[in-house]
């Protein structure tokens, strides 16, 4: 008489066993393709703006290459006009921007000088400034003519969390 059960039973462990090594492949494998990332966000926004200018916050980002400041004082400030301009910090190549688009609405001022500064901080008691920089608006204002405010921040961002505040006056 022929019997099928002990043929079947050392089927069985050998399934079981190509089982238990395919696990520990399949493990081995994912632990090898696994790794953790570490995001950086900003924690808040605070734009204080005053005398009718809209300030818009465009983030950050590397700076391509080295530039001149523009916009030292309200001597020598960007004015608005029919193009955008550009009103800036000193800035360094592979260093870090935070730019900010700051508008003229209806109910801007004619022949303004307007200081626009920003501020990151890790804490209320840890904060850095870095600007002004200055813009101006000429005896008539034309709503939504457009500077474009870089600050150079340095090479790295504060470590998470942290927040930035832009003041207008």
């Amino acid at each position: 008489m022929v019997s099928f059960a002990r043929p079947f039973a050392r089927g069985t462990s050998l399934i079981g066993l190509a089982k238990l090594v395919l696990v520990v492949v399949i493990i081995v494998y994912a632990s090898s393709i696994t790794s953790s990332t570490n995001y950086q966000a900003e924690k808040a926004t605070y734009l204080s703006v005053t005398n009718g200018l809209l300030v818009m916050d465009e983030g950050y980002s590397k700076i391509s290459s080295t530039t001149s400041a523009a916009g030292t004082s309200c001597g020598n400030p960007i004015n608005y006009g029919a193009g955008p301009g550009v009103a800036n910090t000193p800035l360094a190549a592979g260093n870090i921007l935070f730019d900010v688009e700051a508008n003229t609405t209806s109910s801007s001022s004619p022949n303004t000088c307007y200081s626009i500064t920003l501020y990151v901080s890790t804490s209320i008691a840890n904060q850095t400034q870095y600007g002004p920089v200055y813009v101006a608006t000429g005896s008539t204002v034309t709503p939504g003519q457009m500077i474009d405010c870089r600050f150079d921040v340095g090479i790295a961002l504060p470590p998470s969390p942290y927040a930035f505040k832009v003041t207008v006056q």
